[in-house]
């Protein structure tokens, strides 16, 4: 993949620095005007031109059945969000002010890939309207820097969604296009989002969603919780999902189900007995079993010569037990 002088120029300092700036210093840091974002900025200022155009870099006209999201997703579903419901309706009274950033589609015959203002074309689809666009010639990295500077400009991005891009970007791009995209100083922050998850999935992240009251420590302390269960980090993630997957999880909020893994650690270990065996006798005193309880699990060995008939009634009953817990 061939680099892009106009973002090595742009972003210079950025690679270079020894420090991490703060967000705001990064809002501030000038952006080149042949850079995307640069670009996009002086199309907002241009008046509509009076027919469509096929070349440059002028607002275009397009249709937003033609337009499709970058195939790297950089945002998590919201079950409800009024922050795109408030979008829809301002531009429904006001019009798209603002337009989106695309490219020619490098697959699909007549259809536009779009590098940023994915939320803006979302609200023009659903109003079943034409979308506003400025199309430039970008190549991959251009696409994906262009995508994660907007987002991080405007800094309504959650950590996860960051973390996530961040791991999904790793693996088709460098360290430094990636820092780049998400407007880090340094490629030691993407290594940190990287390790932050680590033994997070990416299903088990998209179940839970966005959490936007949750921030990396959170994060990287459930990671470890899955990483070191005593259940194996594999079953503990497979746990982790099953739950999620609940109806009951179903109907809570990212934040919520975002804490409803933190409790699933935090509960109290199974209790245990002498050796961890409790010795299950019949009225008459005689051996039935050996019920085993060890933190998770619990099991139950029979000892009696009639274990077929109360293997046979326990695996009828357990499912309702467990039903009623």
């Amino acid at each position: 993949m061939s680099k892009v002088k106009d973002f090595n120029a742009a972003w210079k300092d950025a690679s270079t620095s020894q420090s991490s700036p703060s967000r705001d210093s990064l809002a501030k840091r000038p952006i080149s005007p042949t850079s995307p974002i640069g670009v996009m900025r002086k199309a907002a200022q241009t008046p509509m031109p009076s027919s469509a155009v096929n070349y440059g870099d002028r607002i275009q006209t397009l249709l937003a059945s033609e337009c499709v999201p970058s195939q790297i997703t950089d945002r998590l579903p919201y079950e409800a969000d009024p922050s795109f419901e408030a979008l829809k309706e301002s531009i429904k009274n006001d019009g798209q002010k603002v337009p989106i950033l695309v490219r020619e589609h490098p697959t699909q015959t007549g259809k536009y890939e779009i590098a940023y203002g994915r939320r803006r074309w979302a609200a023009c689809l659903s109003l079943g309207i034409s979308v506003r666009a400025v199309v430039q010639a970008l190549n991959d990295e251009q696409l994906v820097i262009a995508q994660g500077l907007e987002n991080h400009e405007r800094k309504n991005l959650t950590y996860i969604e960051t973390a996530l891009f961040v791991r999904k970007l790793s693996k088709g791009f460098t360290n430094e296009v990636v820092a780049k995209a998400i407007g880090a100083s340094s490629k030691t922050t993407v290594s940190n989002y990287r390790s932050s998850i680590r033994a997070l999935s990416n299903e088990l992240i998209e179940l839970i969603g966005p959490a936007p009251e949750v921030g990396r420590p959170s994060w990287t302390e459930l990671s470890k919780s899955v990483e070191n269960a005593q259940v194996g980090e594999e079953a503990a993630a497979s746990e982790l999902i099953t739950m999620l997957q609940h109806e009951d999880c179903r109907g809570l909020d990212s934040n919520a189900r975002f804490k409803a893994c933190v409790q699933y650690f935090a509960l109290p270990k199974g209790k245990t007995m002498e050796a961890n065996n409790l010795k299950l006798e019949d009225k008459s005193g005689n051996p039935i079993a050996v019920l085993t309880v060890k933190d998770r699990e619990l099991k139950v060995k029979l000892t009696t010569p009639n274990r077929a008939k109360i293997r046979e009634y326990l695996a009828s009953r357990i499912p309702e037990l467990l039903k009623e817990i």
